[in-house]
């Protein structure tokens, strides 16, 4: 139960985050994760790379599924989890490039890489089923 709640409390969270930052790029006013403005020329190519695979990976995923499974409803919170895993995912990914192309890497872009695992983690454990169908048609 506690879980649950946390897992709502986190998708509010970042549902109000989403339509702030929405809003304030109709003012001309860029905002990155967290609440971090930017000149619109230095958002970080990192993270708009990571956004980009991201969403590509999600795409890819969900069109394998497709093919494979047909007949199986998704529902939005199973595209969230699965998105914010890619992120975390591919972030890990272009971060350890970049460590081993010389880069120095911030203790903030860590933690960013965590922070969305550690979400994607709880929604997903909070939109486990807790009966399955043990008898049923296949």
């Amino acid at each position: 139960m506690i879980l649950r709640i946390l897992s709502y409390f986190l998708i509010a969270m970042l549902t109000v985050w989403s339509v702030l930052v929405v809003f304030a790029f109709l003012i001309d006013i860029s905002v990155i994760f967290p609440f971090q403005i930017v000149e619109k020329e230095e958002l970080p190519m990192d993270r708009l790379h990571i956004l980009r695979l991201a969403i590509i990976s999600t795409f890819a995923f969900y069109g394998v599924m497709h093919l494979v499974n047909r007949r199986e409803m998704i529902y939005p919170v199973h595209f969230l989890r699965t998105f914010l895993y890619f992120m975390s995912f591919i972030g890990a990914v272009i971060y350890i490039n970049m460590h081993f192309g010389g880069e120095q890497i911030s203790i903030f872009k860590i933690l960013h890489v965590i922070w969305w695992f550690l979400v994607a983690s709880i929604i997903h454990l909070a939109s486990l089923p807790k009966y399955r169908r043990l008898f049923g048609k296949k």
